[in-house]
């Protein structure tokens, strides 16, 4: 039933972008809750925030729902939902019991939307009061009889108390590692489903992706990281994942502000962000007197992607922030980077 985009690849070979041994310790949410409960997980630029523990509580909460409805290791959810806390709360919930989660672009269509969910075979959707009409339209005749809306007071009343609860609820279910599962824009035809397999790996292990940060660029607990664009795009997505597991704290926009931006890295004194091209020039489209009164001095990495960046504006953009910008190129099949 699936389509895919590309061949598959198992990975970067881990000896090629220097690892450190360390990095293989588990690594989880779950960890974080015990060991630091209070730090933040996620804080939204309108000041909603979820703790690790918060976090932790509220994924354990909604992935025993998803087992009371009967879903099981290899089971595909799907996520419509704008930037927001329980973003998380789907995801690490789905990634917790050995699900498949589906992010999808909340731009689309009712039909373009029900082509995703038939064609991933989800089972259950989670959205929000935003999205709620255009989810009911998509799950129409398919597999997925099941909304969570985040909304709801009564549909989300468990993972509300748990939030609200010292201690974390008691798991219904053996922890699995899960597996995102992307699809493409469809340019070429319909969509087309990026289904990894899942790789058996302990739970609390980190992927590939979690590793390739920390040996790479660095990553680790201490990172406090701006993330500007929409979670259902892969690298928002997968990064600000890899980022909490390492124990970092995500700073999430509801949508992309230049001014916003700015304001938010001054006052968080972010250390890593991630752009696209298109944001750099809208920043520096901004009076050079109002850009250049922000502190971007906390910044140790940046990191940009999805297009290349013109010559120019990556010049103006090292002689504002220094010479901490980095491109990379990758796909979502893992197929290189």
């Amino acid at each position: 039933m699936h389509s895919f985009s590309g061949a598959a690849h198992p990975g970067l070979h881990p000896g090629y972008i220097f690892i450190d041994p360390l990095r293989e310790l588990p690594m989880h949410i779950s960890l974080h809750a015990r060991q630091r409960p209070n730090d933040s997980a996620v804080t939204m630029s309108d000041g909603r925030r979820l703790s690790f523990r918060e976090l932790d509580n509220a994924t354990i909460a909604l992935a025993n729902r998803f087992h009371a409805l009967g879903l099981r290791r290899g089971d595909v959810i799907a996520v419509l939902m704008e930037n927001r806390p329980e973003y998380y709360v789907a995801t690490w919930a789905a990634q917790r019991m050995g699900l498949y989660y589906v992010p999808i672009n909340w731009h689309l269509k009712a039909d373009e939307v029900a082509y995703i969910v038939a064609d991933s075979e989800a089972v259950v959707m989670v959205t929000s009061s935003v999205h709620r009409e255009t989810a009911a339209k998509a799950r129409e005749g398919s597999r997925c009889t099941q909304a969570i809306d985040v909304d709801d007071a009564v549909a989300w009343k468990d993972v509300r108390d748990a939030i609200a609860s010292a201690t974390p609820p008691s798991l219904a279910h053996e922890p699995a590692e899960g597996q995102v599962m992307f699809y493409s824009s469809g340019t070429t035809g319909k969509p087309k489903g990026i289904k990894r397999a899942l790789d058996g790996r302990e739970f609390a292990t980190p992927a590939t992706l979690d590793k390739f940060l920390a040996g790479f660029y660095g990553i680790d607990g201490k990172a406090i990281y701006l993330s500007p664009a929409p979670l259902y795009h892969a690298a928002p997505l997968g990064w600000t994942m890899a980022i909490q597991r390492a124990g970092g704290t995500i700073i999430c926009l509801t949508q992309f502000d230049p001014v916003e931006t700015l304001r938010l890295i001054q006052h968080y004194k972010v250390t890593h962000a991630q752009f696209v091209p298109t944001m750099f020039v809208r920043m520096l489209k901004l009076p050079e007197a109002e850009r250049k009164g922000f502190d971007v001095s906390s910044l140790k990495m940046v990191v940009h992607a999805a297009a290349p960046c013109p010559p120019g504006v990556k010049r103006a953009m090292f002689d504002w922030w220094g010479p901490i910008i980095h491109e990379y190129y990758g796909g979502s099949e893992v197929n290189g980077m």
